[in-house]
């Protein structure tokens, strides 16, 4: 923004008076009324044309460091979830099984916690309705379904019944890969089972769960899988859950809190045509109507979005300089995660041609830019980068986890370039109004002198 500069101008002079009479006569009264009212609206001008920058500021695009993991990590971070400002979780694996950290300055430092799982474990998702309450879920080893949950704020875990006949537990075919917890005691959870998609939901912040049925097409059949990925709820009623389906990707609708689902028709077109590969891997809503969805196609990453919370969904158009539209047998474009810390700027993160990739959206998802990373996160012989997770603890800092061709990755950011130079144009601010009101004190003093002289 341009900024010009302002000057004040003299529109009077003083004299002293010639005539014996006082110099505080009326045409001069006026005259200091008006000068000295012209240099207080000068000096509010000031003030505010200082302080109105701010806002633009706080608007660039925040840049993004690596954060220092403990070390022996390895693997994948799969999730981050953060239920303050500085209370924040880690889950993935690593070497020797499941990882889950803790961190209480928003992401700066992190220490591990132990988890009473075996050896081959990895935390997917976690969630925390309550500054207390926490739930994650995984692979408990072997490709068992796992649920864990602790009530000291994520300090120590148990392990959590999952409802028989659901084939959750069996050998090589359960896995939990979504929580969210729409109220602090209402939480839905969705897996995978030997039979297809499964859905779980709990009125008792997950100390129990019950099964809850949902639409057809989301079993295991000769044309492919069926699972769902992710879950959110807009509202304390309207819930959406994606995924996919033996007849391509699959979009669920709930308005009484998980209890039935519906579903959505998705766009036509050729991103999202039917095919098993196809899916809906993450949802997430920077408002109660409008929403976003991501995932992939045979052409690549897949964005819609939404303002009726969900209803209807319309095709977003990606960046076409990162490879979002690759789709090979050893890389293909996908969009993993979405995180919007306000109702208009939102983040989603996956892997293109060459890596990972971190998109940014000012707009409330209508349109996208692509955000330069650390380096690391290339794909190359030593392995692949992609941004699995996004969480923001703030409006101004969050925080991104994934892998890179040196194993597992933590970026964050956090916008102290907006706050100090917010900070600085304050106190600029603060100075040029106290000078301007000393300036038209001693001015003040001046004249008044300077007529009381004349008028001798």
């Amino acid at each position: 923004m341009k900024i010009t500069s302002m000057h004040r101008t003299r529109v009077g002079s003083w004299s002293p008076s010639r005539s014996g009479k006082s110099s505080l006569s009326k045409p001069r009264y006026l005259l200091w009324v008006l000068d000295v009212g012209l240099i207080l609206l000068v000096s509010a001008l000031l003030s505010l044309a200082a302080l109105s920058p701010i806002t633009l500021v706080s608007a660039k695009a925040p840049s993004w460091h690596r954060v220092a993991l403990p070390l022996g990590l390895g693997g994948l971070i799969s999730t981050i979830n953060c239920f303050s400002s500085t209370s924040c979780r880690i889950g993935g694996e690593g070497p020797k099984g499941a990882v889950l950290l803790n961190s209480t300055d928003s992401g700066t430092s992190w220490h591990s916690v132990g988890l009473p799982l075996s050896h081959g474990a990895q935390i997917l998702t976690i969630n925390c309705p309550s500054s207390t309450t926490c739930l994650a879920g995984g692979m408990g080893g072997s490709t068992r379904a796992a649920l864990l949950r602790s009530g000291n704020g994520g300090v120590t875990w148990h392990r959590v019944a999952l409802p028989p006949g659901l084939g959750l537990r069996r050998l090589h075919a359960g896995a939990i890969i979504t929580i969210t917890c729409p109220s602090s005691t209402t939480c839905l959870l969705a897996g995978l089972s030997p039979k297809g998609a499964v859905l779980l939901r709990s009125t008792d912040t997950g100390s129990s769960w019950d099964s809850v049925a949902h639409p057809p097409g989301l079993a295991h059949d000769s044309s492919g899988l069926g699972a769902i990925y992710t879950i959110t709820c807009p509202s304390s009623t309207t819930c959406l859950a994606g995924g996919q389906g033996t007849n391509g990707p699959v979009l669920l609708r709930s308005t009484d809190t998980g209890i039935s689902w519906d579903s959505v028709a998705l766009p036509p077109g050729p991103e999202l045509p039917r095919h098993n590969l196809d899916a809906i891997r993450t949802i997430n809503c920077p408002s109660s109507t409008t929403c976003l969805a991501g995932g992939l196609g045979p052409k690549g990453a897949v964005l819609l979005r939404s303002t009726n919370g969900g209803t209807s969904w319309d095709s977003v158009t990606l960046p076409s300089n990162l490879g979002l539209h690759a789709h090979t047998r050893s890389v293909f474009g996908a969009i993993g995660t979405i995180a919007c810390p306000s109702s208009t700027t939102c983040l989603a993160g996956g892997q293109g041609a060459k890596g990972a990739v971190l998109l940014r959206s000012t707009n409330g998802g209508t349109s996208w830019d692509s955000v330069t990373l650390p380096p690391g996160l290339e794909h190359n012989s030593s392995g692949l980068g992609i941004i699995y997770t996004i969480a923001c603890p703030s409006s101004t800092t969050c925080l991104a986890g994934g892998g890179g061709n040196k194993g597992p990755v933590l970026l964050s950011t956090s916008s102290t370039t907006g706050s100090r130079l917010t900070s600085t144009l304050i106190v600029l601010g603060g100075v040029v109004v106290l000078l301007l009101i000393l300036g038209v004190v001693a001015l003040a003093l001046r004249r008044r002198r300077s007529a009381r002289s004349g008028a001798l």
